[in-house]
């Protein structure tokens, strides 16, 4: 089954600051960020459990790391509705995670 995929309104502006600061400030390699982010979506698409299970947050909330970027993707999948649902773009670098949601969204 290929999702549908959605992104929360902080994962949409989160996309588009790491993806201009990735234009800006890696001028060899401009489009890796978005590249990166692009293959994970894809992959997620077809193999949705491939992420690993968030401990503390909202049940079944799952992440994957980019390994080039070193971001972390924070999603969840609601198969009854075909739809993948991303919450957070977050670097992996830093010591707190993003603010998360508790349950999903209706």
């Amino acid at each position: 089954m290929t999702l549908r995929v959605r992104l929360s309104r902080a994962a949409k502006a989160q996309l588009t600051r790491e993806d201009v600061w990735w234009q800006t400030y890696r001028t060899k390699a401009p489009d890796a960020f978005w590249d990166e982010f692009s293959a994970a979506v894809a992959m997620l698409r077809e193999f949705p459990d491939a992420g690993v299970r968030v401990r503390g947050a909202m049940e079944g909330l799952r992440a994957v790391t980019l390994p080039i970027s070193r971001y972390r993707v924070f999603y969840w999948v609601d198969e009854e509705l075909g739809r993948l649902r991303i919450e957070a773009i977050w670097s992996a670098q830093r010591v707190r995670r993003p603010a998360l949601p508790k349950r999903r969204p209706r």
